[in-house]
């Protein structure tokens, strides 16, 4: 009887142990995942923020009123929480026009759409930052938007024994080029002013 006893007991822990590492792995499993998909979200996010940015994107101030070349412009913000994505949103949007001309309004624009869109992502964020570059070389505009955002994991403390870190980081980066009209005929006159130097020898002479 002693002995049956034992062998019930024994199954009975040998079976706590084994489900116990099942739900583990499941747990481990069904975390991977939505983190997966939360990767690919927030490199869709940052694409097409980026691409329709670009597209929508209307030069103002004069024909020949353009960042210098070689310059950046950054926009670099912050949000603690979920909660808070859709309020930064508003905040931003506040005192924007309805159409944003200066560089600056352009990039809180891109800034304020893109909280929108990540506050309804199915996996709420500890820490959201947002980094919006515009850049400019001889020739083209680029626009790059960075999206980077801590997450809380299961098993927190477990992950922090291997990387001292309880949060894991997601970070996409979408990269589009600005074409516009204005950009186009100022390329042309650059590039005939060139030629025009070069037949008078004045980029040589120089």
């Amino acid at each position: 009887m002693l002995k049956l006893f034992n062998n019930k007991g024994s199954l009975t822990i040998e079976a706590v142990l084994v489900f116990s590492m099942v739900l583990l792995c499941v747990s481990v499993l069904v975390s991977t995942l939505m983190f997966m998909y939360n990767k690919v979200l927030l490199m869709k996010i940052a694409v097409d923020s980026a691409e329709e940015a670009a597209v929508s994107w209307n030069e103002n101030g004069g024909l020949y009123t353009f960042i210098k070349p070689q310059e950046e412009i950054i926009l670099q913000d912050t949000v603690e929480g979920a909660t808070g994505l859709n309020e930064k949103s508003k905040q931003l949007m506040e005192g924007l026009r309805s159409k944003p001309e200066s560089y600056t309004e352009k990039l809180k624009a891109i800034c304020a759409d893109l909280y929108q869109r990540l506050a309804r992502s199915p996996i709420k964020p500890q820490r959201t930052t947002l980094v919006i570059k515009l850049s400019k070389d001889i020739l083209t505009t680029s626009l790059q938007v960075t999206v980077t955002q801590d997450f809380k994991v299961p098993f927190a403390r477990i992950k922090a024994f291997f990387d001292g870190k309880e949060f894991m980081t997601l970070s996409a980066t979408g990269t589009a080029t600005i074409i516009s009209a204005t950009q186009y005929i100022r390329n042309v006159d650059l590039s005939l002013e060139y030629i025009r130097r070069l037949k008078n020898g004045e980029i040589m002479g120089n």
